[in-house]
């Protein structure tokens, strides 16, 4: 581990890059975010086990400030990356989540089906098998910061919108801030 460590620490240095923020590990491979990298634009790193073979990964649609990068993780194959101010055409801040295969290769562009301005979709994400989950937990849909979480299959399809329990949309509540996932079990906190 000494020579990943030290490859690391040479990486991290630069200015504002924000290496490490973020890291999964799954696939055979090391995943290394830098949310900071190229003005905000956000990357990811891949790397072998053993530290070598490094591959950067950043958004086809990248953009100043979408911090790309902000969370990623991997399983079954598949990475998936949030970028939490990524800005479609007419929105502002509602983010973006992107799943790849295991090297990076063949994005696949996640946003919520009920977007809105300053949700940060893809504030929390993660994978397992087939299926992706992602937090938004600054979607108003059922009140000021309620939030919300997303599932779909590692394709992009089938989104299915959690929200907090009924009777518990509580503003600020910020459902979504944190997802995890399991072949069988989601939780969002």
């Amino acid at each position: 581990f000494f020579s990943v460590e030290r490859q690391f620490r040479l990486d991290a240095v630069s200015t504002y890059k924000y290496f490490g923020y973020s890291v999964a590990i799954g696939n055979g491979k090391l995943y290394v975010a830098a949310f900071g990298d190229n003005a905000y634009r956000g990357a990811v790193y891949i790397y072998d086990l053993d530290g070598t073979n490094e591959v950067k990964v950043t958004a086809s649609d990248a953009a100043t400030y979408d911090y790309y990068g902000w969370c990623v993780d991997a399983d079954g194959g598949k990475m998936i990356v949030g970028a939490i101010y990524h800005e479609d055409p007419g929105y502002t801040n509602t983010g973006a989540a992107y799943i790849y295969d295991a090297d990076g290769s063949n994005e696949i562009k996640l946003t919520a089906s009920d977007k809105v301005n300053y949700d940060n979709f893809g504030r929390s994400v993660a994978i397992n098998g087939s299926k992706a989950v992602v937090g938004s937990p600054y979607n108003d849909a059922l009140g000021s910061t309620v939030g919300r979480a997303y599932i779909y299959d590692v394709d992009g399809t089938n989104e299915v919108i959690l929200n907090p329990l009924a009777g518990t949309y509580i503003t600020n509540a910020y459902y979504g801030w944190n997802v995890a996932l399991t072949s069988t079990k989601v939780i969002v906190s």
